[in-house]
């Protein structure tokens, strides 16, 4: 399968800053590039869906991230031989994201609700 020109266009817009950049990256003009974006909802779509995917994986390292994090602040917690400041501190670190993350979920949960009152 060879790759076309649209193909090289959906990757330099997820890796370069600007669209003039995307579109020399791209080998395309800017002219072409900026028709596409406005005028090909397919390319759109696969512009999205790459955004999407990069997004997914990034957030799969960063849950990963997180759990080690809070292994570490359970750690940091739990060890008597530690001062009491850096105890304190891991332990409100953990109660306060803790309680950011239980705001969070209420939000999701409401407007969860809110969609389905109108069929969204």
């Amino acid at each position: 399968m060879s790759i076309t020109k649209k193909d090289r266009a959906v990757n330099a817009l997820i890796t370069q800053p600007t669209i003039k950049d995307a579109a020399r990256e791209a080998c395309v003009s800017e002219r072409t590039l900026r028709r596409w974006i406005d005028e090909d909802p397919l390319f759109i779509e696969r512009v999205r869906a790459a955004q999407e995917e990069i997004l997914e994986g990034t957030t799969r390292v960063v849950a990963d991230a997180a759990k080690r994090a809070v292994s570490t602040l359970e750690e940091i917690m739990a060890d008597v031989a530690n001062p009491a400041g850096a105890r304190v501190s891991a332990a409100r670190s953990i109660l306060e994201t803790s309680m950011r993350i239980f705001e969070l979920q209420g939000i999701q949960r409401r407007l969860e609700a809110i969609e389905r009152t109108l069929n969204l």
